[in-house]
């Protein structure tokens, strides 16, 4: 992921210091997968992810629709959250959509609406947006919605996440929530409940890649939820005459949650989101984490984080190769995921819940990808988080019914993806650079078991 020719001149210490990187020395786009998926607004490891999906996404095995900046106008597909994140496979990875809309006088039937073509209006979840006043930078996204005059933006904390919307004037703005939004994969069963007047609380279990993903969340609205609605199947949820059906709360493999209101001229909304694999009083507790921050001052947090991240390199050369090198630091400081809540607590593999104890737990190990370089470098410039990583692994291991490492674990789940055991080559580079802050006698125990098991 670093630079090749020259990496090892330029990296010249831990702790280097250096100005302004991430307004001068981050390269836009920040990050772009296989599928298109941006990684926009994202901390360092951090367990909630803002990203902003784009419509060229693969259908079956074939390309992507299109390509941006090659002809064709682009459009989004808003907004989602969740502790995910693979990029080499698009699967279940949007935990759920917020789409921010005015009018709001079709809200009821929108989620329906089919695309028109690349030219007009457009209809679903997804709006035209102007890349000349598009915004990436480290910890920040932000695009105007061309449609509906709507600037959205994004940023996060470790485990929430923070959405604003500038609306212009109008009587029925609005902000949907989709449950049942997933990439290729199935929404299982979900729960949506309106908790008090500005705040929805939900969960979805999703089957997919990942066989078993628990996802709960707690969103918080700035404006009350006085005209909202929830929707199964197509159909809003009220009592009907036939059987008590309250329409504050419902279950179905189909949820959508709508609210209405009106706004003036650049008005802005926000709402603060955090979700956990464990519970609802776990995504409540993790969203303490903003109380009192407005998104700005959650913005200029994660600057300083990301700062404080690259900081640990000092480069020498033009600015060219600059920001080649701090943005490929940018994108190694992304993963792994944190996979655990505020209060320690995290899903195990074997389903049950277990709390990270004198240790930060993380998901998402493609060790197949990254054993070669990714690893060791983090052995070098961030010790302390190898250590998570392998008390991690050992977590996971210790949940096997086979007794092994992780192959390819999302979400607490093995995937079984790619061939081999490259865990046990992440492990033993740790003790071989003598990482402290795991057992290494317990980390070879597993290691040999994986390797023969």
């Amino acid at each position: 992921m670093l630079p090749v020719h020259g990496a090892h001149r330029l990296l010249r210490g831990r702790a280097g210091r250096h100005g302004q990187l991430l307004a001068g020395r981050l390269r836009e786009p920040l990050h772009r997968g296989e599928h298109q998926h941006e990684r926009r607004g994202r901390l360092p490891r951090a367990g909630q992810d803002l990203p902003r999906g784009d419509d060229s996404l693969r259908h079956g095995a074939g390309q992507p629709q299109h390509h941006h900046g090659r002809g064709q106008q682009p459009r989004v597909q808003l907004r989602a959250h969740d502790h995910r994140r693979v990029r080499l496979h698009a699967d279940e990875r949007r935990g759920l959509v917020r789409r921010p809309g005015q009018p709001a006088g079709h809200a009821d039937d929108r989620p329906a609406a089919k695309d028109r073509g690349q030219g007009g209006s457009i209809g679903g979840y997804r709006s035209h947006y102007d890349k000349a006043t598009e915004t990436a930078r480290a910890g920040y996204y932000s695009a105007l919605l061309t449609d509906y005059g709507i600037r959205a933006e994004s940023s996060a904390t470790p485990h929430c996440g923070i959405l604003r919307f500038t609306y212009p004037e109008a009587d029925d703005a609005f902000i949907l929530v989709d449950m049942r939004h997933t990439l290729w994969w199935k929404c299982r069963w979900a729960n949506l409940r309106k908790e008090d007047d500005h705040t929805i609380t939900g969960y979805k279990l999703v089957q997919g890649w990942g066989a078993e993903r628990h996802v709960y969340f707690v969103a918080e609205f700035s404006e009350p939820l006085d005209d909202f609605g929830i929707m199964e199947g197509g159909k809003r949820v009220c009592y009907d005459t036939k059987r008590f059906r309250s329409d504050c709360e419902a279950w179905g493999e189909d949820l959508k949650f709508w609210v209405r209101f009106a706004t003036r001229q650049e008005q802005q909304v926000t709402v603060r989101v955090a979700i956990s694999s464990v519970d609802p009083a776990g995504a409540r507790g993790s969203l303490h984490e903003i109380d009192g921050l407005t998104f700005d001052e959650v913005r200029s947090r994660g600057e300083q984080l990301w700062e404080r991240e690259l900081s640990r390199f000092t480069v020498e050369g033009p600015q060219r190769v600059k920001e080649t090198f701090y943005t490929s630091a940018y994108r190694c400081f992304l993963s792994p995921f944190l996979f655990q809540d505020a209060d320690g607590r995290f899903r195990e593999h074997d389903k049950s819940i277990g709390r990270a104890e004198g240790f930060t737990n993380y998901t998402t190990f493609s060790f197949w990808d990254t054993y070669r370089a990714f690893h060791p470098l983090m052995n070098l410039v961030r010790a302390d988080m190898s250590a998570d990583v392998a008390n991690s692994m050992l977590a996971h291991y210790d949940k096997s019914v086979e007794r092994m490492l992780p192959v390819w674990s999302f979400y607490g789940n093995e995937t079984w993806c790619m061939i081999g055991y490259h865990a046990v080559s992440v492990l033993a580079d740790m003790i071989v650079k003598q990482v402290p802050g795991f057992d290494y006698e317990r980390a070879f125990e597993a290691m040999k078991r994986t390797a023969t098991n």
